[in-house]
């Protein structure tokens, strides 16, 4: 199995990213070439930065699937483990499955120093950090206690 290469930022239009076109269209070929699987983790990253208008997000903006922009967060894993799942070949209800039960894993990030959150808890806050274009970490570094103690209560 091949995977096309992860965003550089999540500025679609950065030089960078740019370059990695030429890259991920080489990777593409040589999948097909040499009758190999592909996960194409690029254009799934691409489609999640986007907003839910379809409209790229632009900057400055939140580090969604990247916490620096490079290095992949929970939601960046989600997404490529995903990928990689939807290349060997899973259905859609098998992926669905597989995904539900990612909700229950342990201590995937810790926010604010020292609060490990589960991947369920993750995926609850970047919805809420997405609906005011925020990364999770600034939704943590902006609520006060109270607030932060009922996002995470929500997000239960």
């Amino acid at each position: 199995m091949l995977l096309t290469v992860t965003m550089f930022t999540e500025d679609q239009n950065h030089p960078n990213n740019q370059k990695l076109v030429a890259y991920n269209e080489a990777i593409r070929t040589l999948a097909k070439e040499k009758h190999c699987l592909l996960a194409d983790v690029n254009s799934l990253m691409q489609a999640a930065v986007k907003l839910p208008d379809g409209a790229p997000v632009v900057t400055p903006k939140p580090n969604r699937i990247a916490d620096d922009g490079i290095h992949l967060n929970p939601i960046g894993h989600q997404i490529m483990a995903g990928c990689i799942l939807q290349a060997f070949g899973l259905t859609d209800a098998q992926l669905q499955a597989a995904k539900a039960k990612w909700g229950d894993i342990p201590n995937v990030m810790k926010v604010r120093g020292v609060v490990p959150l589960s991947l369920r808890q993750v995926n609850a806050l970047e919805a809420a950090a997405r609906q005011s274009n925020q990364s999770i970490t600034d939704l943590a570094n902006k609520a006060d206690a109270k607030n932060w103690e009922a996002l995470l209560k929500k997000a239960q």
